[in-house]
């Protein structure tokens, strides 16, 4: 490793990954706190592209959200709002609309303003290129914190009269993410009639891009099996689901409204999903308790101690070691050799915090703002390589309920859970005196358990 590579990785590990934490935090906490004005400043300017449609009189087949990188590197804090028509980036003359964010970007420019001052300590082994290559490494954790805001917003937009007013393609998508680039649906409308006979061979577990960020309405789909198919962000409307099996389905963000689901199952299924107006009689027990439950259980879960020759990390003193002190460009990790066959469980604590991947699809799934950083551990003197990933999430004090108590060196004694700050946190840290704490909630627990991991324990927590 050069001079320059190891003052790079000391200024991530010693300053750019904890500032950028704090950054991430901030904005947080502001969304938490000003989310109904964030929603209403959004909510407007969408108002502001309707007008303009309508006056045009554009037939609009797709509206992307662009953030503008260009932009961004001049210090600028807008995200562009463009209706394009049915052939999308190559219609030349789309109706575009900013949303001014300063709220939001100047946290990056913050970023990069202190990064900037303190690279000048290393005096000229870290250069204005550096800077800037580590403040663009840091850009998609900002667009997982806007992505759910514009979701949450353009499902109000739905339902203001501008909307119902002004005229649609058959298809209307609306989408977040790069300029002329990667984007990803938040909002899909169909306006025509369907029909059962071409919508049902659709609905296929290798046909993802009709089943996942779709909207469906006015269609009888009883008796159907649609198990093992992604329905993530996917709208249903006044379908009959009766009789049908939803086994192994991912429904993240799905929404059933006014649907018929009589007599439906739903096992071994990923859930986070809305239910309006639907009918659930002689529904399986699973699903009554899904729709009517309210998450009342967290779990702290652990490294499961009892288990013999697990991976012993080196180079790492204590848990309370954060995730983001995993660096990207060099993240390997070794492992001390034992003689023995090691035994790479699901779920590591003890030094780091480590999962593997069935147990990352699962929290990604619950999670997707987290960071997952890939991890490769390997054994002192062996060339193998186990893959693992690390997960960087903020510490989450506040879902400690007053009744928590400590012990006299500050470490936590009984935990006790606010339900009330917790209930939108599948998986959690809290930061103790000495260590990380690590809480899922019973929906998680219970997806882990049924794909049959192994290698943690489970603590259930009280809560009020």
């Amino acid at each position: 490793m050069t001079r320059k590579q190891e003052a790079l990785n000391h200024f991530k590990v010693t300053y750019t990954d904890k500032l950028h934490e704090q950054k991430i935090s901030e904005i947080r906490k502001y969304i938490t706190e000003h989310q109904f004005v964030i929603e209403a400043e959004i909510i407007e300017t969408f108002k502001e592209l309707i007008a303009i449609i309508q006056k045009a009189e554009k037939d609009v087949v797709f509206i992307t959200g662009s953030v503008l990188r260009a932009s961004l590197k001049n210090g600028g804090d807008k995200f562009l709002l463009s209706a394009y028509s049915d052939i999308w980036y190559l219609d030349k003359e789309p109706i575009e609309v900013y949303y001014k964010a300063s709220w939001f970007w100047d946290k990056l420019h913050e970023y990069q303003k202190e990064i900037s001052a303190e690279a000048k300590k290393y005096v000229s082994k870290i250069t204005k290129p550096d800077v800037e290559r580590i403040k663009w490494s840091k850009i998609e954790d900002y667009k997982a914190l806007i992505l759910p805001i514009f979701r949450s917003s353009v499902e109000k937009v739905a339902q203001l009269q501008e909307y119902r007013d002004f005229k649609k393609s058959y298809v209307l998508d609306i989408r977040m993410g790069e300029h002329h680039d990667f984007t990803e649906s938040i909002w899909f409308e169909n306006t025509t009639e369907m029909s059962v006979d071409k919508i049902r061979p659709l609905l296929k577990p290798q046909n993802e891009a009709h089943t996942a960020y779709r909207h469906y309405k006015n269609l009888n789909l009883s008796k159907g099996d649609y198990s093992g198919i992604n329905f993530a962000y996917t709208r249903f409307e006044n379908i009959d689901f009766s009789d049908s099996n939803f086994e192994n389905c991912a429904l993240i963000g799905t929404k059933f409204i006014n649907c018929n689901l009589t007599n439906t199952i739903l096992e071994n299924t990923i859930l986070d999903t809305t239910y309006k107006e639907c009918s659930t009689q002689n529904l399986s027990e699973k699903l009554k308790e899904d729709i009517a439950m309210t998450i009342t259980k967290y779990f702290k879960i652990k490294e499961d101690r009892k288990i013999e020759n697990k991976p012993s990390i080196l180079g790492f003193k204590s848990s309370f070691t954060k995730a983001e002190y995993i660096d990207e460009d060099d993240n390997i990790v070794y492992v001390k050799s034992t003689g023995k066959t090691i035994e790479y469980t699901a779920y590591l604590d003890k030094t780091l915090l480590l999962v593997s991947d069935k147990f990352k699809e699962v929290a990604k799934m619950y999670n997707p703002d987290y960071i997952y950083k890939t991890v490769a551990l390997q054994v002192e003197d062996e060339n193998n390589q186990t893959i693992y990933w690390n997960i960087e999430m903020p510490p989450e004090n506040k879902c400690l309920s007053p009744s928590t108590t400590f012990n006299p060196d500050g470490t936590l004694n009984k935990i006790v859970i606010n339900n009330k700050e917790a209930e939108s946190l599948p998986m959690f840290r809290l930061q103790n005196k000495l260590w990380n704490t690590y809480i899922i909630n019973l929906n998680m627990a219970e997806s882990l358990l049924r794909r049959g991991l192994v290698g943690f324990e489970l603590e259930e927590l009280e809560h009020e």
